[in-house]
C-alpha cells in the first residue's frame, strides 16, 4: 500500500461531515489493505501510532513544528497560521511537490524514528528526523503528516466508525465487533484480526495483564426505589469523586506472548533493551531488579497513569502477597478495577476532586505525592493469575477481592471498597444520606448475580446520586459541539458560551441540550477556550444535529465531555434533543469518551 493512497483516504474523510460516507470510505480502503495496512491506518485515523494504553508521544511542540517548517521553506510562517489555521495547511499550501511515494509501512516505521528518541539532544534529533521524512512526503501527506504528530488529527473518524466499517464488510454483526475491541483496547489490533481470522476473530482476543479492557459503566436511576424494582436484592457501595483505575500487576515472564501480533510491538520493545528506553515507552517507574513484580496503572480511557501515582505502584507489588496470604494462592498476575481519590489519613478525609486530578501530571511527580495523598478503593477484580473473572458471578469476584480486607499490614494504600447489603429502601437511602455526608457524590447499587461486560452500560450496576436542595436530582455529563464568541468583558477571551449536548447510542447523534454562559469563571473561561480549540473543525458532523438557531460560530468535534448541574429538565422545542437544562453551570471536564456522556434516555429518567 502506498503512502498516497492513505492520505487521499483521509482527505475524503475530512471533506465529508457525513459518517455513513466515511464508513462507506473506511469500507473500501479495508476491502484492498493487508492486515498489517488495516491496522497502522486505524492508528493513524486516531491521531496515533499505538493504542492509547501505551505510553509513546511524539512530544514536538507547535513552536518546534514551526521551527521545521520555517526550516524547509526558508520563510517566517507565523501571518500563514492565522491564514490557514494549522501548521500542516500552512505547509501543504507552501511545499514542493514529490515525485516519489513511500510505502505505509517505511512511512509507520518513520514516525516510529521521531516517536522512540530519547535522551539528551533528542528534540533536535527529532526535528531533523522529521525534516528528513517531510522532504520524502507529498504536500498531502506532509499536511497530516503534522498534524498526526502535533495530536492535532481532527478526521472526524472514530473508533466507532472503523469498527462500523469492518462490520460492513465482513457482514460481522456491530456487537461482536464491540465486544472484541472492549477485549482487547486496541483499535488498530481489532482491525488486524477481523481482516486476518475474520469471524474467528475474537477467539484471538485474550484479556491479559498489561492490556486494560474497556470500564465498565454504570447507569442511573432517579429514585432509590426504582432501583429497587431493577434490583431487588442490590449491594449497595459508595460513589467516589475520583478518578477511574484499572491496576494491572504481574512477572515479566508473563508479559512474553501479550503483544503478540500488534503491529507495534517490534518497534517498541525488542530492538533496544536498554532500560533507559523500556521504561520510557512502557512508562513504568524503575524497577528494583529483586523485585519480581511489575505495575501498570490505566485510566477510563485506558492512558497509561503508571508514572503519575508511585505510591500506589509500590503498594501494589504487595498485593500478591497479601493475596496469598487470604486464599493461599501464589500470583503471578492479578487485576483490579476502583476508583483512586485523593485522601487524608490521619484525619480520614477525601479530598475535592480538583485536588486529585492535581495527581495527574508526568512532571513533579514526587512533590504533588506529597501535598496530595492519594487511596485506592478497589470494587472489583477481573483477572487473577491469567483467569479471566469477567465472567464469573459478582458475588464470587467479591469474595476474592476479599483478600484486600486481610492483613492490611502489608500495605495500606490499596483497600477494598465497602459493601452494604440494606434490608430495604429506607435503610438504603440512610446509607446513602451518611456517604452524602461525608462528602462523597452518593452510591451505586449492584446485582450480585451480574458479569462484568466491558465497555457496556446496563441496568446491572445503578448509580445514585444528588444535587442537594436542586430540584434536578444528579448532574449531567455533555458533549461539548460548539462555541459562541464573547461579548463585553468576554470579548478578550473569544469565547462567551457553550453550544452541548447528549448522546443518543441508538443513532449515534449529538442532540443539543443546552447553552452554557453563567457559572464561569474568567480562569475557566481561559482554559476552556484552550481545549475547545483543539478540537475546532470548519464543519459539522452530520452525527451532530442543531437547530439552525443555535447554530455557534465555532463547530467542535464531539469529544469535550464536561460535568453540569443545574436546576432542571424541561421539555424543549427549540433543542434538537426535546429538553433543555434550566440554568447550567459548568462544574469541570469529565475524563469519559464522547460516547460515554450522558444519554438522551438518561436525561429523561433524571
Amino acid at each position: 500500500m502506498q503512502l498516497t493512497t492513505v492520505m487521499e483516504l483521509f482527505s475524503a474523510i475530512e471533506k465529508t461531515p457525513k459518517r455513513l460516507e466515511m464508513q462507506a470510505l473506511l469500507t473500501d480502503y479495508f476491502r484492498q489493505a493487508t492486515p498489517e495496512e488495516g491496522a497502522i491506518t486505524a492508528y493513524l485515523i486516531i491521531g496515533r501510532i499505538v493504542p492509547e494504553f501505551i505510553a509513546v508521544e511524539f512530544q514536538l511542540s507547535d513552536k518546534t513544528l514551526r521551527t521545521v517548517v520555517e526550516t524547509l521553506l526558508g520563510k517566517d510562517v507565523v501571518q500563514d497560521l492565522t491564514t490557514y489555521g494549522d501548521i500542516g495547511s500552512v505547509w501543504e499550501a507552501y511545499a514542493p511537490k514529490q515525485e516519489t511515494d513511500l510505502t505505509l509501512l517505511d512511512y509507520y516505521s518513520l514516525l516510529w524514528d521521531v516517536a522512540k528518541t530519547k535522551g539528551t539532544g533528542s528534540q533536535a534529533k527529532k526535528q531533523e528526523l522529521l525534516i528528513n521524512l517531510l522532504k520524502r512526503c507529498s504536500p498531502l501527506a506532509g499536511k497530516y503528516t503534522l498534524r498526526i504528530v502535533n495530536s492535532k488529527l481532527r478526521l472526524g473518524a472514530s473508533e466507532r466508525t472503523i469498527l462500523e466499517a469492518l462490520g460492513a464488510l465482513q457482514g460481522t454483526k456491530n456487537d461482536e465487533l464491540k465486544k472484541l475491541f472492549a477485549n482487547c483496547s486496541d483499535i488498530g489490533h481489532t482491525v488486524y484480526l477481523s481482516l486476518k481470522y475474520g469471524e474467528a476473530a475474537p477467539e484471538r482476543s485474550v484479556f491479559s495483564p498489561g492490556i486494560p479492557v474497556s470500564a465498565k459503566l454504570v447507569e442511573r436511576e432517579d429514585s432509590i426505589e426504582s432501583i429497587y424494582k431493577r434490583i431487588p436484592e442490590p449491594i449497595e457501595e459508595p460513589k467516589y469523586d475520583g478518578l477511574r483505575i484499572q491496576l494491572h500487576v504481574f512477572k515479566e515472564k508473563v508479559l512474553e506472548n501479550v503483544y503478540a501480533e500488534r503491529v507495534w510491538q517490534p518497534y517498541f520493545s525488542h530492538e533496544d533493551k536498554s532500560k533507559e528506553a523500556n521504561l520510557s515507552l512502557f512508562s513504568q517507574p524503575e524497577q528494583n531488579e529483586k523485585e519480581d513484580y511489575s505495575v501498570m496503572l490505566f485510566s477510563r480511557n485506558l492512558e497509561n497513569m503508571t508514572e503519575m501515582f508511585p505510591e500506589v505502584v509500590e503498594a501494589a507489588k504487595k498485593l500478591p502477597l497479601q493475596y496469598e496470604k487470604k486464599h493461599g494462592v501464589s500470583v503471578e498476575s492479578i487485576v483490579l478495577d476502583g476508583e483512586v481519590i485523593g485522601y487524608n489519613d490521619i484525619v480520614q478525609e477525601y479530598l475535592p476532586f480538583q485536588q486529585t486530578m492535581t495527581r495527574k501530571r508526568k512532571h513533579g511527580v514526587e512533590g504533588a505525592a506529597n501535598e496530595v495523598p492519594v487511596k485506592v478503593f478497589s470494587f472489583d477484580i477481573l483477572l487473577v493469575n491469567n483467569e479471566n473473572l469477567m465472567d464469573k458471578s459478582l458475588s464470587v469476584r467479591k469474595e476474592l477481592l476479599t483478600f484486600l480486607d486481610e492483613n492490611q499490614e502489608v500495605q495500606r494504600t490499596i483497600v477494598k471498597t465497602p459493601i452494604h447489603y440494606p434490608k430495604d429502601v429506607a435503610e438504603a437511602e440512610k446509607l446513602f444520606l451518611e456517604y452524602v455526608a461525608e462528602g462523597l457524590e452518593g452510591v451505586i447499587f449492584k446485582d450480585t448475580s451480574s458479569i462484568y461486560t466491558p465497555g457496556t452500560r446496563n441496568f446491572d450496576w445503578l448509580k445514585y446520586k444528588k444535587a442537594m436542595k436542586k430540584e434536578l436530582a444528579d448532574t449531567v455529563d455533555i458533549v461539548l459541539v460548539g462555541y459562541y464568541r464573547g461579548e463585553g468583558k468576554l470579548a478578550q477571551f473569544g469565547i462567551g458560551a457553550l453550544l452541548a449536548a447528549v448522546y443518543n447510542r441508538e443513532t449515534d447523534e449529538y442532540l443539543t441540550v443546552t447553552k452554557i454562559g453563567t457559572g464561569v469563571t474568567h480562569e475557566q473561561w481561559k482554559i476552556i477556550k484552550a481545549a475547545c480549540d483543539e478540537v475546532k473543525t470548519d464543519r459539522k458532523l452530520d452525527n451532530v444535529v442543531i437547530p439552525k438557531s443555535l447554530t455557534p460560530d465555532v463547530y467542535l468535534l464531539p469529544s469535550l465531555v464536561v460535568e453540569v448541574e443545574a436546576d432542571e429538565i424541561t421539555k424543549s422545542p427549540l433543542h434538537s434533543s426535546g429538553y433543555a437544562l434550566r440554568f447550567p453551570r459548568f462544574k469541570k471536564f469529565r475524563e469519559k469518551k464522547a460516547e460515554q456522556a450522558t444519554t438522551v434516555d438518561e436525561l429523561k429518567g433524571i
